[in-house]
């Protein structure tokens, strides 16, 4: 990854967590990984480096993309409550303005802003309402019912048949995104069970080892070859473990 995108992902992080948040998340990946590899290398120093290591994209593969999915999912939510709120407002027969301030305190603080920048673009110019704050989020249904919202507006007509078939179109969008999002994550724990089951074999060995009081498995970490080995087959399953993880929470919402 290229130094520019490092900064751009720092700082997409750092919108989602901490810095004391992210540190505390970068000590608790490195001593899972670097407690599983002492335990399956018996080698302390080099254990707790290696973990390190993996700890870092961990933080942008686990943490940080999760947490984006979950805003992603509470975005399209509060998407859906704007539209159907101010549906309803406007069919009990408030004007644009009179729906946006009533719509706005059932919303998100980031919804709110939006509200608030559309309700300034109002007071500037009473004709031409700036909607265009809600094009960040490239979700074409919702661009579709503020076209509505200004055709309506603008045009009159029957308010009910003009936002039903839009409203439908965003919970159908919504619902679609609800089902792919519940079928990866059924995919991802089927890998998660396999790649944990095989992280398990060294483990089990090491403690099967000291427990029965044998030496195989000593044996076998005598050759550097073998750590190296345990080393190589623990970043194969981290980076299997990222790369699933990548896609579970790759639930766009561009629509």
């Amino acid at each position: 990854m290229k130094p520019k995108r490092v900064r751009e992902v720092f700082r997409a992080m750092l919108l989602l967590f901490s810095g004391w948040s992210l540190l505390f998340r970068l000590v608790i990946f490195s001593l899972i990984y670097g407690a599983y590899l002492y335990i399956s290398t018996r080698m302390l120093i080099l254990s707790l480096v290696v973990g390190l290591i993996f700890a870092v994209p961990s933080l942008y593969y686990i943490s940080y993309r999760n947490k984006k999915m979950k805003r992603e999912i509470a975005l399209l939510k509060d998407l859906n409550t704007y539209a159907t709120t101010m549906t309803f407002f406007l069919q009990s027969g408030k004007n644009l303005r009179a729906a946006l301030e009533a719509t706005r305190p059932s919303l998100s603080e980031r919804l709110q802003n939006d509200i608030d920048r559309v309700l300034k673009s109002l007071d500037e110019d009473s004709l031409s309402p700036d909607m265009s704050v809600f094009d960040k989020y490239k979700f074409s249904p919702i661009k579709a019912f503020n076209d509505v919202l200004i055709i309506s507006r603008d045009e009159g007509g029957d308010k009910s048949t003009m936002f039903n078939r839009v409203n439908e179109n965003i919970n159908f969008a919504i619902t679609k995104h609800d089902e792919m999002v519940r079928g990866k994550k059924i995919v991802a724990k089927q890998i998660y069970f396999i790649i944990g089951a095989m992280l398990s074999i060294p483990v089990m060995l090491s403690c099967l080892s000291t427990f029965l009081s044998t030496q195989m498995y000593d044996q076998f970490l005598f050759y550097p070859i073998s750590i190296v080995g345990v080393i190589i087959f623990f970043a194969v399953m981290i980076t299997w473990l990222f790369k699933h993880e990548k896609k579970k929470t790759d639930t766009s919402m561009f629509i």
